[in-house]
């Protein structure tokens, strides 16, 4: 890996339960991030079971939790009957998820709740001859769950993991982040940025996905040093003790005025000139623009407020603004967006 790639490669954490429950987020999530690892807890699953009720249209088969240990204790215990059957419809509909999206699994999702991060198990039970396809038997690995596994998200983010959370969500670590660093503020500004390019993610095939990852791999680690670079005007306008809302109101008050116009002339500079090295993308760059005109961006992975403000403040230096725009124009990084765009725009 090139020291570009390994000094731009973000990673993040799911902190918003064994599985994300929107095909459009997966697809959002596993275009800008490395890697995305999923947190192993169930603690957090019976408390989600104590406030809320999942409802299923059909009749769930039961899951019989098989400890390690002859000893252990019931992590269900003390639960209500009804309590049980919420725990028993997330497990299923986790392994539902895991099993939608098996082909994700190590290469772009990890989970310690599937042995190897692997959905399935081949087993080579006939070697092809003459040109004949080898045989596998395959299987569906179980899901090994656990309780108060305290340093998991801890080991994360001390390795520069970036936390990722749902609008809402309930599965919050125990362990509190201190302070928000520069990459995950810079995650931030990228969902928001992706999110105003492509509000309509769709709900994308894993092989489409994981195409699209191999085509964007040049672009990806120039978008994230743009992504970094945008951060550190953020930081530059909060204190130690503002509130997560007082930070997203700064990053979405970056994207809309630094990022949207930056991209929006830069798709029009495009169009104008009509080289040949630009033919690819200008086929599809008309639409992204529609979309940054037509709609403010909308939450695609639960960090974006959706209260994106439109505008400067008043106060703003706007000779200085112009130039942060110009600046992030000759960002190399602003092609991935352009690039993103035209890629799931075929898959349309």
């Amino acid at each position: 890996m090139d020291l570009a790639k390994r000094i731009t490669s973000f990673e993040g954490i799911f902190c918003s339960g064994f599985y994300i429950p929107d095909q459009r987020h997966i697809t959002a999530l596993s275009l800008l991030f490395d890697k995305v690892h999923f947190l192993n807890q169930l603690e957090y699953v019976i408390e989600f079971s104590k406030k809320y009720r999942i409802e299923l249209d059909k009749e769930i088969p039961d899951v019989e939790l098989t400890p390690f240990e002859h000893d252990a204790d019931d992590p269900l215990k003390g639960l209500t009957e009804e309590q049980r059957k919420t725990v028993n419809a997330y497990l299923v509909l986790s392994d539902q998820f895991f099993m939608k999206n098996a082909l994700l699994f190590p290469k772009v999702f990890s989970c310690s709740l599937l042995p190897n991060n692997e959905v399935l198990t081949a087993k080579l039970i006939k070697e092809g001859i003459d040109g004949k396809l080898n045989k596998y038997e395959v299987t569906r690995n179980p899901l090994t769950v656990c309780t108060d596994a305290k340093d998991e998200f801890a080991n994360y983010v001390n390795s520069g993991c970036v936390p990722v959370f749902l609008n809402g969500a309930t599965f919050t670590p125990k362990q509190a982040i201190s302070g928000v660093s520069a990459q995950q503020i810079a995650a931030n500004i990228a969902l928001s940025s992706v999110t105003m390019v492509l509000p309509q993610t769709k709900a994308a095939r894993a092989e489409d996905i994981l195409d699209a990852r191999e085509k964007l791999n040049d672009h990806l680690p120039y978008f994230w040093s743009s992504m970094l670079k945008l951060s550190t005007d953020v930081t530059s306008k909060i204190d130690p003790d503002s509130s997560p809302a007082d930070i997203q109101h700064e990053i979405n008050n970056l994207v809309s005025t630094t990022v949207q116009p930056a991209l929006i002339d830069l798709v029009q500079k495009l169009e104008k000139e009509r080289k040949d090295r630009f033919r690819n993308i200008l086929s599809s760059a008309g639409k992204g623009l529609r979309v940054l005109a037509g709609r403010p961006p909308t939450d695609l992975a639960g960090l974006v407020s959706g209260s994106l403000l439109a505008g400067a403040d008043t106060a703003m230096d706007f000779a200085n603004q112009l130039r942060k725009v110009e600046s992030l124009k000759q960002e190399s990084g602003m092609s991935y967006l352009l690039e993103l765009d035209k890629i799931v725009s075929k898959k349309s």
